[in-house]
């Protein structure tokens, strides 16, 4: 049996309050995680499934750290709740929904290195040189639009217009090489949820309870990724 008699009054409530969204503000080294791992272990004492519960961290390390403090307060059910990063997620969304997307069963990742490569190359043939525009600079613009799912305005000069240009480009280079990026893993989750109403509900009931580490760090994709996972249940819980 789980000991919760020693979380604070304040983690208690965030542990205990298991239906509804709950969001918990609080400073670095004050226990967040915590309540994290505590509140899959309070849900899996109160009789819900492991493979109901969604936690999503940022980082592979402090995915690893989460999944082996709740396997120590839960025991071997707790190998078949879902602990992962958001890429993580949307790399296993992306294996099972894989024709949607547009893409055939073995799809690869493009590494950073490509990327570049991939960029480079199609600036010359849109007529801009890598004099005039760093491919890695180009790149990280592209992303940083594809993280927002965003497109910047073609009208507008500088960077911005060469990513414009390039954008829809890169997109189909991408899709004849049967592959993605970092981005696209939860870029092409949230276009789905969005626009395939078939899986958006079967995966909006995947996962009844869904918790979020380190929530300072969702940008805009992954806030609209966690908004269709959780359309359903609605029982979110956010600490950062």
């Amino acid at each position: 049996m789980v000991d919760f008699t020693h979380l604070n009054p304040q983690q208690q409530a965030a542990v205990f309050q298991t239906e509804g969204p709950v969001l918990v503000l609080a400073g670095a080294g004050s226990g967040k995680t915590r309540v994290i791992t505590y509140r899959i272990a309070y849900l899996v004492n109160q009789g819900a499934s492991p493979a109901d519960i969604l936690a999503l961290s940022f980082t592979n390390k402090a995915a690893t750290e989460m999944k082996e403090r709740v396997l120590e307060l839960v025991g071997p059910p707790a190998k078949k709740a879902h602990l992962s990063t958001f890429h993580a997620l949307g790399l296993q969304f992306l294996r099972q929904e894989f024709i949607h997307a547009g893409l055939s069963k073995n799809f690869s990742i493009l590494d950073e290195g490509d990327q570049f490569a991939a960029v480079a190359e199609l600036m010359k043939e849109i007529g801009f040189s890598n004099e005039q525009y760093d491919p890695k600079v180009v790149h990280a613009v592209l992303s940083h639009y594809k993280s927002r799912l965003e497109r910047p305005d073609p009208r507008r000069g500088g960077i911005d217009g060469v990513v414009a240009r390039l954008s829809p480009l890169y997109g189909r280079r991408l899709r004849a090489l049967n592959a993605v990026d970092f981005d696209d893993l939860i870029a092409l989750p949230v276009w789905l949820l969005e626009t395939n109403e078939e899986i958006a509900y079967r995966w909006s009931g995947k996962f009844r309870y869904i918790m979020v580490d380190e929530y300072q760090d969702t940008n805009l994709a992954q806030l609209r990724l966690l908004k269709g996972l959780a359309k359903r249940h609605g029982n979110v819980c956010a600490v950062g």
